[in-house]
């Protein structure tokens, strides 16, 4: 496959003329590496699909190599019988790039779209098909996790001096996530010991409210002559939603005062 992607390249230079479709009147770069690429070819008519595999909700480019002044239509039918489709008209080198959002959006984890790619000129049309993976949006995808001193108005670890913590205080601690997510959060000292927070704050319950939002407090204390050798505490957090699950993590050091 890299062989080919290489040929094909070769033989259809990528031209800074390129045509674009409806959904990408903006510059678009090439694809990193050859592993996202997927080739398709029907006729004089080659087709490059970036990414092979798409998330829900992100796009989909296809890049036409065919006929000069071709008029290049592209059709995604997704498993609920809904459809999308985009045209562009190949410039002088014969290429048109064509980007779509997919707004699809499994019930599983992966489904199959089928796409179908026409280029018609001078009475001439090629027809290119295949398909193309898509990956469920996962419903964690923006989690942030965070905490401060109860003296501290700002948040760890976007401001370094609320990720100091004296000795003897209260931790504040937020996950922000999806609606009703399943939250766990655990504060772990150097010896090992980890310390559970209670049901939440904002809602009594280990789950977050409807805005996405999740809060603790805990306690913390340590052995003073321990704290002169420095001491880091571990704030860990395991979310899960719509079968997904992040552990997102966060340090911050404990001082005597």
């Amino acid at each position: 496959m890299l062989c080919i992607a290489a040929m094909l390249c070769a033989v259809f230079p990528l031209a800074a003329s390129t045509a674009y479709g409806k959904h990408g009147g903006q510059s678009i770069p090439e694809c990193d590496s050859t592993a996202n690429q997927v080739w398709f070819q029907a006729g004089g008519t080659h087709v490059m699909v970036c990414p092979s595999t798409v998330v829900s909700g992100r796009p989909v480019r296809f890049t036409v190599h065919t006929r000069h002044g071709a008029a290049v239509t592209v059709t995604m039918s997704f498993p609920d019988n809904s459809s999308t489709d985009a045209d562009a008209t190949a410039n002088g080198q014969g290429m048109a790039v064509i980007e779509m959002p997919v707004d699809y959006n499994p019930i599983n984890r992966y489904a199959q779209a089928e796409f179908t790619i026409t280029a018609a000129a001078k009475g001439h049309t090629d027809e290119v098909s295949g398909t193309l993976s898509i990956a469920q949006a996962s419903p964690l995808s923006d989690v942030q996790l965070r905490a401060r001193p109860r003296y501290q108005s700002r948040w760890c670890p976007t401001t370094q001096e609320a990720c100091r913590v004296r000795n003897n205080t209260t931790i504040i601690i937020q996950v922000d996530s999806a609606a009703g997510a399943q939250v766990s959060v655990n504060l772990q000292y150097p010896d090992g010991q980890p310390i559970s927070c209670p049901a939440n704050d904002l809602t009594n319950s280990t789950f977050a409210d409807n805005s996405g939002a999740y809060r603790c407090e805990l306690p913390v204390s340590f052995q003073t002559k321990l704290i002169r050798g420095g001491v880091k505490l571990q704030i860990s957090a395991q979310v899960s939603a719509g079968g997904f699950t992040v552990n997102p993590s966060i340090t911050m050091s404990l001082v005597a005062r």
